[in-house]
């Protein structure tokens, strides 16, 4: 799926593409040639990114020997359209069977255009901790890391939060203010946006710690499966971990 997308800050045009490549390396020359049709519809600078189904290279797949049909047109694919593959930060791999012999491999990325980079110079591709799914987020940052702070944000895991919705509407139903409508919501938001600030870092920020410190560990336990085998006690510890991680978050 390809939709044209304007960016509000500086109406910069570009269009994304939603990437679910094939299983079956027989459906894959269709899947190139409908990307590469894509790519004709727009003259914009282009970001594809998901699940292409493919590796690129060997080292992108734990105990990989071997070249494939499959890996040689991914990688002409990219050639063809001059397409910018970033490097990964944080693991090497975003897939996994998730069993004690793990079969791990890079399989989601983010391709950008020459024209993409150039109006983005600072984006990078992140993998993120790795909660429940046996894909490994990943996460497109256009932003200059030297920029400093960011500004306030509203969290969607709040919600996660037992409690939470009953929360807001005490905190909103608190506030009294005068003045005009836009006035009051204006005052309202603001007084929310301090009440947030502090429960953050009072009361969600002890459960926050908690889920941190076990995706910390489970990430460990992947870092150490990229170049090792596991013993029981390890996938057995993962469990477990995932299990705490479902109570956290229900």
């Amino acid at each position: 799926m390809s939709i044209s997308c304007i960016n509000k800050a500086d109406n910069f045009k570009w269009v994304l593409t939603n990437v679910y490549g094939p299983n079956k390396p027989t459906e894959r020359d269709d899947f190139w040639m409908e990307l590469d049709n894509a790519s004709r519809l727009w003259d914009l600078p282009w970001c594809l990114g998901g699940d292409f189904n493919v590796i690129l290279k060997c080292d992108e797949k734990k105990g990989c020997t071997k070249i494939t049909k499959s890996m040689r047109d991914f990688a002409n694919f990219i050639y063809t359209h001059d397409l910018i593959d970033l490097p990964m930060k944080v693991s090497r791999y975003t897939w996994s069977n998730g069993q004690s012999n793990l079969v791990m491999s890079r399989l989601d990325r983010f391709l950008l255009s020459p024209s993409f980079e150039a109006h983005y110079p600072f984006a990078s591709q992140l993998a993120k901790d790795e909660p429940t799914s046996d894909h490994i987020p990943l996460l497109l940052d256009i932003s200059d890391s030297s920029w400093g702070s960011s500004p306030f944000r509203f969290e969607v895991m709040w919600f996660l939060e037992n409690g939470f919705i009953k929360l807001l509407e005490d905190w909103w139903q608190s506030f009294c203010f005068a003045g005009t409508a836009s006035t009051v919501l204006w005052l309202k938001l603001k007084a929310l946006k301090e009440k947030l600030q502090i429960w953050n870092k009072e009361v969600f920020g002890i459960t926050n710690s908690k889920l941190n410190l076990i995706l910390e560990e489970i990430q460990d336990i992947y870092g150490y499966a990229e170049d090792n085998i596991l013993t029981e006690n390890m996938v057995n510890e993962k469990i477990k971990l995932k299990k705490n991680l479902k109570k956290l978050l229900r």
